[in-house]
């Protein structure tokens, strides 16, 4: 870089051009980012060590990251160019709430807010970008998408998956459970293992348990990943204002606790094996008698 404090002129049309690039992602301009990138320009997220080529990988390139993080916004904090390159330096912030693209796999939304450091550096020649190599922090990414205790890779996409669907059964969002659920799932769980396969299989024992208790809601306590298992121990919570089991509503609060095992192929649950603490739950909702304790007469 020159370390002239009079950059020439070209050095200030590279800097416009590399700062012109995120007034582009910030309108979804896409056409007018690619109009800047020769027809041989070389693209990589070097993180997730993806490559795209050309005007054409220009637009999916920002098209990826708006599809990620929707309402995603750039915020320029420099920009040092001089006759043969730049280098930006930028924030990226947004909401988590489409799909990310990942060596590994697609980690479908986990609908957190996400802010991070990134680093752009531009090869220019003549007026167009020919080499742009995109570095930001994978890190604090995951940290803050709540993936950090996974290991990278496969696991770290299945974790996310498992996650989701909590989120998905708290919220109520049954109609997603087909981007999940792989059509050929099947559900291991008490008195319900019946080798019926897909995934209308969870929805209709989901429905069942929401109309029991609208506010059902679950958080995740601890996970565990290893190959495409993931081990989910959770909580769930609501007040019981519906039938459940053949009783009728008792208006109570319980709060009981669980524990979930995915089988994962493909960034689908291909299986689950679920135990829950049913008889604390029936017992604080005054449908079931808590045992004697030993020695009682």
């Amino acid at each position: 870089m020159s370390t002239s404090s009079h950059p020439t002129a070209v050095a200030q049309e590279n800097a416009a051009l590399a700062r012109s690039m995120y007034d582009c992602y910030n309108a979804r301009d896409y056409d007018r980012a690619a109009a800047g990138v020769a027809e041989d320009a070389d693209i990589e997220i070097v993180p997730f060590s993806i490559s795209f080529r050309g005007p054409a990988g220009m637009r999916d390139f920002l098209r990826g990251w708006a599809t990620a993080f929707p309402d995603s916004m750039t915020e320029v904090r420099t920009v040092t160019a001089d006759d043969a390159r730049a280098v930006a330096e930028y924030v990226g912030s947004g909401t988590h709430d489409g799909p990310l693209a990942t060596p590994a796999g697609t980690i479908p939304p986990t609908g957190r807010r996400v802010e991070v450091p990134f680093c752009d550096v531009l090869e220019i020649r003549d007026g167009r970008i020919v080499r742009l190599h995109n570095y930001f922090d994978a890190a604090t990414m995951m940290a803050q998408l709540g993936l950090m205790e996974a290991r990278p890779g496969i696991e770290t996409a299945n974790v996310a998956v498992a996650h989701r669907w909590f989120d998905v059964m708290t919220a109520g969002q049954l109609d997603v459970i087909d981007t999940l659920f792989a059509p050929t799932y099947q559900l291991h769980y008490p008195e319900l293992d019946s080798g019926v396969v897909g995934p209308e299989v969870i929805r209709g024992l989901v429905s069942a348990y929401r109309e029991a208790f609208p506010d059902l809601s679950f958080t995740v306590d601890d996970t565990i990943a290893s190959g495409d298992m993931v081990l989910v121990r959770w909580t769930a919570e609501g007040t019981h204002r519906g039938s459940l089991l053949g009783a009728p509503a008792t208006g109570r609060f319980a709060r009981w606790t669980g524990m979930s095992a995915f089988r994962m192929r493909d960034g689908r649950i291909v299986e689950d094996w679920v135990e829950s603490d049913r008889l604390g739950m029936l017992q604080q909702l005054g449908l079931a008698h808590a045992p004697e304790a030993a020695g009682a007469r």
